[in-house]
């Protein structure tokens, strides 16, 4: 006869109940997943000088290098500090590979149409965007530099990280 003793600390464990909270977790993260929900992505500031970054967000990139496959679009969203009234500026956008900078041209460079401009200093802004990775672009790693310029400077700035992909 085999005969185990249960200490009185085990006595309260269920399997059912670890069971259902395993599954409530792997639900929340079924959720997230198919809601695609944002999650913010890892970036260096290049530079900002009348905006502070609060947070870059990334479609499908929450730690670099970002993956952008060709052929796709690519979300960007970046909320920051104004530390500057703006009243118009542009978008630049740039692939370094290794020392060599290279255009990324965009379709629309009015980066007033990605924001509410004008912009009064200490106003918190979100600037969405989208960034069409085009199919005769090298399959390569760079660095991607984001910037967006006043007519007097730099507003925010953020370099990431990126692999372009088939």
């Amino acid at each position: 006869t085999l005969t185990i003793t249960i200490p009185a600390s085990l006595k309260t464990f269920s399997f059912f109940s670890l069971q259902s909270t395993i599954m409530d977790t792997v639900k929340v993260f079924i959720i997230c997943a198919f809601l695609g929900v944002a999650v913010a992505t890892d970036f260096h500031d290049c530079g900002s000088k009348q905006g502070k970054i609060k947070t870059i967000t990334i479609s499908g990139c929450a730690t670099p290098p970002c993956i952008l496959k060709k052929n796709t679009n690519v979300s960007i969203q970046m909320d920051f500090d104004a530390l500057a009234d703006i009243s118009s500026a542009t978008v630049s956008v740039h692939a370094y590979i290794g020392k060599i900078k290279v255009a990324f041209p965009m379709d629309d460079s009015n980066a007033c149409h990605f924001m509410s401009c004008p912009i009064k200093s200490g106003s918190a802004v979100t600037y969405s965007a989208k960034l069409f990775v085009k199919p005769e672009y090298p399959s390569l790693s760079v660095i991607v530099e984001w910037a967006l310029l006043s007519p007097t400077g730099t507003i925010p700035c953020f370099t990431v990280p990126a692999t372009i992909t088939a």
